[in-house]
């Protein structure tokens, strides 16, 4: 598992962010790794989102989660004093997240509805039909989740995909704060022990080359609009450009 720190050692806080490969591209559903990445933080085997909530809380950490094309990341924001109180909560969010049923309806729930108002809107359909044009209507990265793909998702899915992409080789630490012997021994007593969680091949990252055809235009009639949206897309550098 592959660590980046930065030293600051006049400060009092630390980030540690964990990324972990696999993203929406990956997922092939890009609803099933939206939801992975939301519902981490809701519970695992050992405490329920309202309990991990409140310790995070009581000892001055703040969290966050985002999910990317190809990876989904999670934050912790921390007191250094307070690191070794919050750590093990972080390994279980980490390694064991329970995703539990009734916290994905709410939010598949409110995913759906969310996602079924942007739908209606003409710069989300235009904004799919540029991506159709410019990456290819079959391309990982051009799919949206819509309603039906959302409602789909079930815990065991959730719990798949969580399982096959956690493995130490494809997992990064950053690290921003204080640089000490003692936080190099507590990361890897933390860190170190976790061990790829599915069998099989290592999972890897789905980077596919964009259909591009230039100079294309689509348009689009959204019904009952009373606006237009104009998108314009423009090529620049590719993901295997030396620069």
């Amino acid at each position: 598992m592959k660590v980046s720190a930065l030293d600051h050692p006049d400060t009092e806080i630390s980030r540690l962010t964990i990324i972990t490969e696999g993203g929406m591209a990956e997922a092939g559903n890009p609803a099933i790794a939206l939801l992975d990445s939301q519902l981490r933080q809701e519970g695992t085997s050992a405490a329920d989102g309202l309990t991990l909530a409140d310790h995070f809380d009581f000892n001055g950490a703040w969290t966050a989660c985002s999910c990317g094309n190809h990876y989904r990341s999670f934050t912790v924001y921390h007191l250094e004093s307070k690191r070794q109180m919050i750590l093990p909560q972080v390994i279980d969010i980490l390694t064991d997240p329970a995703f539990p049923a009734d916290r994905l309806a709410k939010w598949r729930e409110r995913m759906i509805a969310q996602t079924a108002i942007e739908q209606q809107t003409v710069g989300y359909q235009a904004s799919a039909l540029s991506r159709e044009i410019t990456i290819g209507a079959d391309h990982p990265l051009a799919l949206t989740p819509d309603p039906e793909s959302i409602a789909a998702v079930d815990r065991d899915t959730l719990l798949d995909f969580h399982r096959r992409h956690l493995h130490p080789h494809h997992v990064r630490l950053f690290i921003a704060g204080r640089l000490t012997p003692e936080l190099e021994e507590q990361l890897n007593r933390s860190f170190g022990s976790i061990t790829a969680m599915h069998e099989g091949d290592e999972p890897s990252i789905d980077i596919r080359p964009f259909d591009l055809r230039n100079g294309a235009r689509a348009f689009r009639a959204v019904d009952g609009a009373l606006q237009s949206a104009v998108v314009v897309t423009l090529s620049g550098v590719d993901r295997y450009h030396p620069d």
